[in-house]
């Protein structure tokens, strides 16, 4: 007799499909059975019970896990972003991650996810956010490669939009790129989270443990040489983004030293050699980003 099928899940990490039984994820290796999300879920679900009603774990990166819940009063859905406890004994980390979080709270814009509350409770550092009901853009691109110019036009004006007015709240983003940029269903809207969390990131503890994996495919040719992001690193950022919306991959592969050594010295390929419908007013204004100075 033949053994039941598993029902698929979807990695926390990435979103990608994987099968019932499988372990890790074969997209990005995140464990699907995380016995330690489990514990996490509860202890955030306690300590937050007088406020949310926790529902479900819907995103996980480096330095933090983000829940679903509802908001008691007044009733809204709302995502919980909680620093990972072993990030929180460090001295900086817990201070840098809800100082980061109340700068870019001032942030009210459109394109820019709000910031309802930053604090703490039982030991955990916390930021509550408007909920927004749809897939990132990094999922997008995995699911279909590149976007018709037309689409992706439309959401670089967006990030365009949101950039604009945090620079010119003195905010820089730090860490443009498609996992950072969320589709809101509802309104049709690309929306960008995470302003100012390279602040965070540029922590010895993530390096130490080993958490900061992600190839530079955004980085400036300035932050791949150690200097602080600016606004012209969120622009060069976006113009990386905008060469992968049109042709399905960043400028640049291969291992993150690799990536490294040509963000600082080679020339992508042409952005209209893989995608020929470019107008070419689009094609050099992305060229303009680009530049390494």
């Amino acid at each position: 007799m033949p053994s039941p099928t598993m029902p698929a899940t979807s990695c926390t990490s990435c979103g990608v499909t994987a099968a019932g039984d499988a372990r890790f994820c074969s997209n990005c290796a995140a464990s699907l059975t995380d016995a330690t999300g489990d514990a996490l879920f509860t202890r955030v679900r306690t300590a937050l019970a007088h406020e949310y009603e926790l529902q479900r774990e819907i995103g996980r990166g480096a330095m933090a896990v983000v829940f679903l819940a509802r908001e008691l009063t007044p009733r809204r859905m709302v995502a919980i972003k909680v620093l990972r406890p072993e990030l929180a004994d460090g001295k900086t980390m817990p201070k840098r991650f809800l100082a980061v979080a109340q700068t870019a709270a001032v942030l009210e814009h459109p394109n820019i996810v709000t910031i309802f509350r930053v604090g703490e409770a039982a030991g955990l550092r916390y930021v509550a956010m408007r909920y927004i009901d749809g897939a990132s853009l990094e999922q997008l691109l995995l699911g279909g490669g590149r976007l018709p110019v037309r689409l992706a036009c439309y959401v670089l004006a967006e990030m365009a939009r949101a950039l604009d007015f945090a620079h010119g709240q003195g905010i820089v983003h730090g860490e443009v790129k498609p996992g950072n940029v969320l589709l809101d269903r509802r309104w049709g809207r690309a929306v960008m989270t995470d302003f100012g969390i390279a602040d965070v990131a540029d922590d010895a503890s993530l390096t130490r443990t080993g958490l900061t994996t992600d190839a530079p495919y955004y980085l400036s040719p300035e932050r791949c040489l150690g200097f602080a992001p600016t606004s012209a690193s969120d622009q060069y950022a976006l113009g990386v983004v905008a060469y992968q919306l049109l042709t399905g991959a960043p400028t640049f592969g291969g291992t993150p030293l690799d990536v490294e050594n040509a963000q600082l010295r080679e020339a992508p390929r042409p952005l209209r050699d893989l995608c020929p419908d470019c107008p070419t007013s689009l094609d050099s204004t992305i060229r303009r980003m680009l530049e390494k100075a």
